[in-house]
């Protein structure tokens, strides 16, 4: 944090940081009407946030592709918005999206050289919250090390942690900030374990708790 004094009101407050790098990632097939309303309203919710991006892979789904150019010009433009599109897609392989649009923020996106880089994950339905890119900026100033999910995760992973035949199927929600370098460490996502909707998550925490982390992950605050 900064201090500063305004001197004409004899006043000081105090200036957020706001030099770590966030690249929010996310996944795209058939998905279209819930990402036309998430990615406009996230954009403006951190508007505030100047080293924020927002990285979509659309999935094999072309037409959300070519939707997101249309809708998101200037977004593009300006590099607050990288798109890309995996054609070979066959079905949808969760672990494999995930992998692939982390992967274009971490080697491709506007932050790609930068070592204080965050990759939050983010599903095509999940609303941000207004200013969430800086809270998650405070949070990672704070602890360096540290790893962000939803609190239905944080709760079942507590719960079955060194259980290993108890690995959830069911969704977590979706939302997940950690470090690019935690990202690589860990492998990702496991694209080996599962190519299904909910467990991918899971695992990757599970990952992350053993071979990086070794605490509980932190939960993401509810207002968000």
């Amino acid at each position: 944090m900064l201090f500063t004094h305004n001197k004409q009101k004899n006043i000081s407050y105090v200036m957020p940081k706001q030099d770590i790098k966030i690249s929010f990632c996310t996944t795209c097939k058939g998905r279209w009407d819930h990402l036309a309303q998430t990615l406009k309203n996230n954009i403006n919710d951190n508007v505030d946030y100047p080293n924020v991006e927002f990285v979509v892979l659309t999935y094999g789904d072309m037409e959300a592709y070519e939707k997101l150019k249309i809708n998101f010009p200037n977004e593009i433009v300006t590099g607050k918005l990288l798109i890309a599109n995996y054609p070979g897609a066959i079905g949808f392989n969760f672990p494999h999206a995930k992998n692939l649009v982390h992967r274009i923020a971490a080697e491709h996106g506007r932050f790609a050289h930068e070592k204080k880089h965050i990759l939050c994950s983010l599903d095509a339905d999940n609303f941000t919250g207004k200013g969430f890119a800086q809270y998650v900026a405070d949070y990672f100033e704070k602890k360096p090390k540290g790893f962000l999910c939803v609190d239905a995760l944080v709760n079942h992973i507590s719960s079955t942690f060194g259980k290993a035949s108890k690995i959830s199927t069911v969704s977590v929600g979706g939302r997940m900030a950690m470090r690019k370098e935690d990202f690589y460490k860990v492998s990702g996502f496991d694209e080996n374990a599962t190519k299904s909707w909910g467990p991918d998550d899971t695992i990757l925490v599970r990952k992350m708790m053993v071979n990086s982390l070794n605490f509980l992950p932190d939960q993401i605050p509810p207002n968000f």
